[in-house]
């Protein structure tokens, strides 16, 4: 049987970047790591709720790349994946290549 996450309401699951090594290529060893700040939604909610009842839109979409606050949500193991569940308002940009 195959599991899925829905994130409810203005949640937002992402798939953060790994660190392992700076720009300059100095390895970081797990110790001295900072959580990623940047990664991949792969589940959005169905948006904020507001006092009609009915869910606002989320601006976030599945598959786009995207920078929040560094204390920003909770982290989540799902199938072998570290994962990180946040709000939208955590979200500061989203990251175009």
């Amino acid at each position: 049987m195959e599991m899925k996450i829905n994130p409810i309401n203005d949640h937002i699951l992402v798939r953060p970047d790994p660190v392992t090594q700076t720009a300059g290529g100095i390895y970081i060893p797990d110790t001295a790591k900072r959580r990623a700040l940047r990664g991949e939604v792969i589940a959005v909610g169905l948006g904020p709720r507001m006092k009609d009842g009915a869910h606002r839109p989320m601006e976030i979409k599945v598959g786009d790349r995207i920078l929040w606050n560094e204390y920003a949500g909770a982290h989540a193991d799902f199938a072998e994946q570290k994962l990180l569940m946040i709000k939208e308002e955590n979200v500061l940009a989203w990251v175009e290549s």
